[in-house]
């Protein structure tokens, strides 16, 4: 039996839920909208200095990515290491800012775009503050990670801890059109390759699982670590964009400009250079805990030596995890695999499979762009 009381508030307690529906829903969208924002709108005008932390510390001069420098030490280092990036959406900065950043196991290794981190971070809480206005706060993440359970990358987080109750939207922003594209491609036909040189499978099934997975894990330490055909694996072609500009550009300020300088000043430029090695060297040292030395036997501790350390280092710790990571999910894919594909007839289904299978756990041309949103109360 119902009682009247309960005939009378069902009315009252429906609005309710419906009005608080409606507000939940607005709320999503709110945080739909800011992440739409951040990747349909254009930054007009932005830019960094590499390493310009570290030169400001070494010689006290705050170098500026605009405008003209106030004397030739400063204007040489803005044509070298100046970075400028005009009408990029915001989400094109977060995903370069992220490739660029290099972090090692939670160590970051490339210290040199710090001036880059400062000037996005201020750059997205002043157009993200304005879009939300006085009455939302926010929380941004974003994570570039290539390899699915490796901590090699890059990631960022801006605002406030958020509190409980919260919105939150998610999507992955793709990387510009860059060398990572042409290597991701190219991953189609290795595979193909490899899977065309195996002479045969076995009939048996344990036999053949065993296979599927060994052939799967070949083919991932390959791309993950010792190259295939003219391409390096992702940690060193990872490692060779993200450090071979900024060695560029130290040996630009060291050799294309020492001749158009007096010899005092030479010195302050060659100091400079010295500093930003010295700098480079301890960051390496400290994040992956070996000394720098002489890789390459030619006398002579550079950049090109640093690159190969770290590229030795982070190699060797990776394929460690390799097995680690990947025998998990290989498990059930062999299974997969051989309860599905008639390998008589099947071959191109089976390196179609294998593909889908590494690119889905290998991908550098993704990262993931998370915005949480929540009501200012009181």
């Amino acid at each position: 039996m119902v009682s009247l009381s309960s005939i009378v508030l069902l009315p009252a307690l429906q609005s309710d839920i419906a009005i608080q529906n409606s507000v939940e829903k607005h709320r999503e969208e709110i945080a739909d909208e800011t992440l739409l924002m951040l990747m349909t709108s254009r930054a007009d005008d932005f830019g960094y200095t590499l390493a310009g932390e570290q030169i400001e510390a070494l010689t006290g001069i705050r170098v500026e990515y605009s405008g003209s420098g106030n004397n030739i030490i400063e204007n040489l280092v803005k044509t070298f290491l100046g970075r400028e990036q005009k009408h990029k959406t915001y989400s094109d900065l977060c995903v370069e800012n992220l490739v660029c950043q290099l972090k090692v196991f939670g160590n970051r290794i490339n210290i040199f775009t710090s001036d880059f981190d400062e000037s996005l971070q201020e750059e997205l809480k002043e157009v993200i503050g304005e879009f939300l206005g006085d009455k939302y706060r926010f929380n941004l993440v974003t994570k570039w990670k290539p390899i699915i359970g490796i901590d090699f990358g890059g990631s960022m987080e801006i605002g406030l801890s958020p509190p409980d109750t919260t919105h939150v939207a998610k999507t992955y922003a793709a990387l510009p059109n860059t060398y990572f594209s042409k290597w991701f491609d190219s991953i189609d036909d290795f595979i193909s390759e490899t899977i065309n040189d195996v002479m045969s499978f076995s009939s048996n099934q344990d036999i053949l699982k065993e296979e599927i997975k060994n052939l799967t894990r070949d083919i991932i330490g390959n791309i993950v670590l010792y190259g295939f055909g003219d391409q390096s694996g992702i940690i060193g072609s990872t490692i060779d964009y993200v450090i071979g500009p900024i060695e560029n550009g130290i040996e630009n300020i060291l050799g294309n400009s020492s001749d158009m300088l007096i010899d005092p000043l030479k010195e302050i430029n060659s100091g400079i250079v010295d500093g930003l090695m010295s700098e480079l060297f301890k960051a390496v040292g400290s994040s992956i805990d070996v000394d720098v030395n002489d890789t390459d036997g030619d006398g002579d501790i550079d950049c090109k030596d640093a690159i190969d350390c770290v590229k030795l280092y982070v190699i060797s710790e990776v394929e460690k995890l390799i097995p680690i990571v990947f025998d998990e999910y290989l498990d059930g894919f062999a299974d997969f695999i051989v309860e599905t594909i008639d390998f008589s007839t099947q071959i191109d289904i089976l390196k179609s499979n294998i593909t889908d299978f590494i690119k889905e756990h290998i991908n550098p041309l993704r990262a993931e762009i998370v915005i949480t949103i929540w009501e200012v109360r009181g």
